[in-house]
């Protein structure tokens, strides 16, 4: 999904303008009025106010600017349930905690503006889920003085601002509305088309605690990375190390074996035009999120886990390859996959497999289309127990 020259998607980061706008991921903007002043650009997620717009040049009042797309995937604001309950985690989508008040989990994500996603029994004194009883659901209270809690969402939804003030001759026209939560199949794709490009012929190394930021170029694999075929021996075009974020990213082809990560990492509007070996490896334990993008043509599967780790994957594109997401074959260790607000069609396995009986998938607000043979075979050596599905559509 591109960026039109009426408006940019909502969020809590940077202005991702229309027709002139910057390419961070992020607010939404209004168009400009037809003679009149630039609209102003409105803050999405949870901040919500819109920045003045520029003077305008004169001339006649600008007709009203479009309304904005589909709010964004902006970072939650997680303040609100620090504040009263305990804080276990957090990402750019997400907030994870337990309260032992008895308040409930849908009363501890409105508190943050979001919604339940996930409710388990909690580890006395860990901060995190008990995976060994079954997941308690969203849809009605547990009764429990305690529980662990997943939060979902994009916050508050901006609005966008007002035009500014007129030039010689007339006034600004206004600027779009903000947008609301991305719906299922709304997926982000802010980099179509991408803004040039550039050949790797070194692994890009992310640092920990460092951000890249693509700007939307495309970067394609030299013959030194790979050639983006099902050979084992490619190196990655990037190397994300603990901590290590990675923004605004389109990779071509030849992709080689694409991104590995090294521990908690966090991506961001990263598209995939031909997958290559695997789209992205989770080389060592961590959470890995990835939040808005897309994938397209692989042979084999999308994402590869080979440690013990937490992949949550959202607003997100995926069409023709074998499989979603592959646990390396014959681990034990234990994957925790979560899917939200995303469209994944044409895979001919299956969307999540492993041989950990200990695996799990929650997917959520999700459209699919043609998985395995049946066109719904879903899930490959996942217990029935360590399936959570909620709000998904088969198109």
């Amino acid at each position: 999904m591109s960026s039109g020259a009426t408006g940019g998607f909502g969020g809590s980061g940077g202005a991702v303008a229309g027709a002139s706008g910057g390419s961070n991921l992020g607010g939404a903007s209004g168009a400009a009025g037809a003679t009149g002043g630039a609209g102003g650009a409105g803050a999405g997620g949870a901040s919500g106010a819109g920045a003045s717009g520029a003077p305008g040049s004169g001339g006649s009042a600008g007709a009203s600017g479009s309304a904005g797309m589909a709010g964004g995937a902006g970072p939650v604001d997680c303040s609100a349930i620090d504040d009263a309950w305990e804080l276990c985690d957090s990402g750019p989508g997400f907030c994870a905690a337990v309260f032992d008040d008895g308040a409930g989990c849908a009363a501890v994500c409105a508190a943050a503006g979001l919604t339940c996603s996930e409710v388990w029994e909690d580890m006395d004194g860990a901060c995190a889920p008990d995976m060994t009883r079954p997941a308690l659901g969203c849809d009605s209270a547990s009764g429990h003085d305690s529980d662990y809690c997943v939060c979902t969402g994009t916050g508050m939804p901006g609005s966008g601002g007002s035009g500014g003030d007129s030039g010689a001759g007339g006034e600004s026209g206004e600027g779009g509305s903000g947008g609301g939560d991305v719906g299922p199949g709304e997926v982000l794709d802010l980099c179509d088309p991408p803004a040039g490009a550039t050949t790797v012929n070194e692994t890009i190394v992310v640092a920990a605690g460092q951000t890249y930021d693509g700007e939307c170029k495309r970067f394609i694999a030299g013959p030194g990375v790979g050639d983006g075929s099902q050979s084992e021996n490619q190196d990655p075009v990037f190397r994300l190390e603990d901590g290590a974020t990675l923004i605004n990213v389109v990779i071509g082809a030849p992709a080689a074996d694409g991104i590995h990560t090294y521990g908690d990492a966090t991506l961001r509007n990263i598209t995939w035009e031909d997958i290559g070996e695997d789209a992205l490896t989770i080389k060592e334990t961590g959470t890995v999120v990835l939040d808005g993008g897309a994938a397209y043509q692989g042979e084999d599967k999308v994402f590869q886990i080979n440690a013990a780790s937490t992949f949550r994957l959202s607003n997100f594109r995926a069409d023709d390859a074998g499989k979603l997401i592959r646990q390396n074959g014959g681990t034990t260790f234990e994957v925790n996959v979560y899917i939200d607000a995303s469209d994944i069609s044409n895979m001919g396995e299956c969307i999540f497999r492993t041989d950990s009986s200990s695996s799990s998938v929650t997917m959520t607000n999700t459209r699919y289309s043609n998985i395995g043979d049946a066109g719904d075979d879903l899930w490959v050596g996942v217990g029935s127990g360590n399936i959570t599905v909620s709000g998904n559509t088969q198109y």
